[in-house]
C-alpha cells in the first residue's frame, strides 16, 4: 500500500509545475513531445502546446491532461477505463499542503545560473547550488542533499502563474522555462533525478487533451493509479468473505501499450516500451482462515485486523494518502 501512496505522490509532485492558463493558442497549435525518465515513475511521454498539456506514464498505467479554457486536472487509466476529475484550483491547495509537510525546499536556497549548452536537441541553460545542506527523509533514513544542478529548456516557456508552481514543485530556481534534467548530490553522491532523452515539435490539435469518451468517474486520483488486481487483494482482505479457491482474483498480464503522436506531417512520434509478459497469480485468502470477526489469520501465526484495512482501504480510495 506504500507503493500506492508514492506512486500518486510522485505523480503529483512531477506534475506540480506544468498546469496552468498558457499563453493564447499560436497558429497550428504546434507543440512539444518529450521523453522523459526519473526515479519515481519512469518514462513518461509529455506533450505541450498552448492548448494543453498531456503526461502518459505507462509505469503507472496513467495519463494526466490539462487544457484550456477551464483547465481541470484530470487523471485517467486506459486499462480500467475510469477517470478522475478535480479542478486546479483545488488540486494545487492540496499539493500545496503537502509541500508544507516536506519542510525545507532547495527553492527557498540561492541558484547560480551557469553556461549554456544543450539536452535532447533542445538549448538548455545550466542552474547550480551549492552547499545546500538540505535533509530529507528517503528509504527510511536521513539523507542530505549537498547540491543539485538543473538544466531547463530556453525555447519552451510557460506563463509566470506555471513557473512559480515549477519552482515550488521540483525545488528550482524559478525561471520561465520548462525542466529538462535535474541532478541532486545526496550524501555527495551525485543521482539524476530527472532526465529528458528525445524531444521533437510537431501540431497537437487540442482534443488530445481531453480524457476519452465512455470512461466511468472515481473518487480519488488514487483509485485510477490502481489496477484491477490491486483492487479486488483490498476488496477481499477488507472483505467479511475473502475469495478463496475458485473465486480467488487471477491478476491480468499487463500489456504495454504503444503512445503514437498525434499526426504531424513528418513528425510522428512513436514511444514504444517493451512489453511485460510475466504473469502473476493473486490467489486471495487461500491458505488463510478467519481469526474471528474481527481479524484476519495470516500464515506463520499473525492476524491482521479488518476494521483497521478497511479504513485504510478507504483512505486509500478517498485520496487521502498523503497525510
Amino acid at each position: 500500500m506504500a507503493r500506492i501512496s508514492g506512486a500518486v505522490f510522485s505523480v503529483s509532485l512531477a506534475l506540480a509545475g506544468l498546469f496552468s492558463a498558457l499563453a493564447p493558442a499560436f497558429a497550428g497549435d504546434r507543440g512539444w513531445v518529450l521523453t522523459q525518465r526519473s526515479t519515481n515513475f519512469g518514462d513518461a511521454y509529455i506533450y505541450i502546446s498552448a492548448s494543453g498539456l498531456k503526461m502518459v506514464s505507462p509505469k503507472l498505467g496513467c495519463t494526466v491532461v490539462t487544457s484550456a479554457p477551464g483547465w481541470s486536472v484530470s487523471f485517467y487509466n486506459d486499462k480500467t477505463r475510469q477517470f478522475y476529475s478535480t479542478t486546479f484550483e483545488k488540486w494545487t491547495a492540496e499539493l500545496n499542503q503537502k509541500f508544507a509537510s516536506r519542510g525545507q525546499s532547495l527553492a527557498e536556497r540561492p541558484w547560480a545560473r551557469g553556461t549554456v549548452g544543450g539536452v535532447a536537441g533542445l538549448k538548455a541553460t545550466s542552474y547550480s547550488i551549492r552547499n545546500a545542506s538540505l535533509s530529507s527523509k528517503a528509504g527510511g533514513r536521513r539523507q542530505s542533499v549537498n547540491a543539485a544542478d538543473c538544466w531547463v529548456a530556453d525555447e519552451i516557456q510557460v506563463p509566470s502563474q506555471v513557473s512559480a508552481m515549477i519552482s515550488r514543485a521540483y525545488g528550482l530556481p524559478n525561471t520561465r522555462s520548462f525542466p529538462l534534467r535535474i541532478t541532486l548530490y545526496t550524501n555527495n553522491s551525485p543521482q539524476t533525478v530527472l532526465d529528458t532523452y528525445r524531444s521533437q515539435t510537431c501540431d497537437i490539435p487540442p482534443t488530445y487533451f481531453g480524457v476519452p469518451a465512455g470512461y466511468a468517474r472515481v473518487n480519488s486520483e488514487a483509485e485510477v493509479m490502481m489496477d484491477d488486481e490491486t483492487k479486488q487483494i483490498l476488496n477481499d482482505l477488507a472483505s467479511d468473505s475473502p475469495g478463496q479457491g475458485n473465486n480467488a482474483s487471477v491478476a491480468p498480464v499487463p500489456q504495454q501499450p504503444v503512445y503514437t503522436q498525434p499526426s504531424g506531417g513528418q513528425n510522428q512520434y512513436s514511444g514504444q516500451q517493451q512489453q511485460y509478459t510475466g504473469q502473476q497469480q493473486y490467489t486471495g485468502q487461500q491458505g488463510a482462515a478467519s481469526a474471528g470477526g474481527g481479524s484476519i489469520a495470516l500464515p506463520g501465526g499473525y492476524t491482521l485486523d479488518r476494521e483497521k484495512l478497511q479504513k485504510i482501504k478507504e483512505k486509500l480510495l478517498n485520496g487521502n494518502t498523503y497525510k
